[in-house]
C-alpha cells in the first residue's frame, strides 16, 4: 500500500458519506476502517508538520459522517420498534378471532 495523501482521505471520506447515502453499510463499514488505516499512517508518517487545517476540515467531515450515522441508527431502530408493534398487535387480533 502506498502513503496516503490528503487526497485519498478525503477521497474515502466522501466514498464513505456515499456509501451511507446508498444505506450500503457492509460498504460503509469497510471504507470507515480503511480511512482509519491511512489516516493513522498518514498522520504518523507527517506528524507535526501535518497541515492542520486540512485535518481539521476533515475532523469536521467525520464528525458530520458520525451524526448522520447515529440519526440513520436511530432511524432504523425505529422502525424495528414500529415493525414489531405491529406484529405483536396482529398477533394479538388473530389470537381474538
Amino acid at each position: 500500500m502506498s502513503e496516503p495523501t490528503l487526497g485519498r482521505l478525503y477521497a474515502g471520506l466522501e466514498a464513505l458519506a456515499e456509501a451511507l447515502e446508498q444505506d450500503d453499510f457492509a460498504s460503509a463499514e469497510s471504507l470507515l476502517a480503511q480511512y482509519d488505516r491511512e489516516l493513522r499512517v498518514y498522520v504518523e508518517a507527517v506528524g507535526a508538520a501535518a497541515p492542520l487545517g486540512a485535518l481539521r476540515t476533515m475532523l469536521q467531515m467525520q464528525n458530520s459522517l458520525a451524526a448522520r450515522m447515529q440519526e440513520r441508527q436511530r432511524g432504523i431502530a425505529a422502525e424495528l420498534r414500529d415493525m414489531r408493534q405491529a406484529g405483536n398487535a396482529a398477533r394479538a387480533y388473530s389470537e381474538l378471532g
